[in-house]
C-alpha cells in the first residue's frame, strides 16, 4: 500500500482499500500482498492462529456509482463464503 492509497472499515470483519492509479494487473499484484501479509502475520507471544483472507478487487469504470464498484468487488468475496478460502479474484463484469 501507498502512502495515499485509502483502507477503511466497511463493516463487521469487511474493509475496502481504495487503490488509484494502477492497472489491472498492479491491482491485483497489490491484493495478493495485502493476502500474504495477513496470512503470514502473528502477535508476540501468542499462540500462532492459521488464518486466511478472502479478497476481491474491480478496477472502477467510468459509468460506475460506489454501489456497483463494491458490489462487483464482493462477487468473488461471496464465492469465498460458499466454501473456498485464501481466494483472490478480480471481476471484471457487472
Amino acid at each position: 500500500m501507498r502512502t495515499f492509497d485509502i483502507v477503511s472499515r466497511w463493516g463487521g470483519e469487511e474493509y475496502v482499500a481504495v487503490i488509484s492509479n494502477v492497472e489491472g494487473n498492479e491491482l491485483l499484484a497489490t491484493a495478493n500482498r495485502c493476502r500474504v501479509l495477513v496470512e503470514q502475520s502473528s502477535l508476540p507471544g501468542v499462540q500462532p492462529v492459521q488464518v486466511a483472507v478472502s479478497l476481491g478487487a474491480t478496477l472502477a469504470r467510468h459509468e460506475d456509482s460506489v454501489t456497483s464498484i463494491i458490489k462487483r468487488a464482493d462477487q468473488p468475496i461471496y464465492v469465498s463464503k460458499l466454501g473456498e478460502t485464501a481466494l483472490l479474484r478480480a471481476f471484471s463484469s457487472a
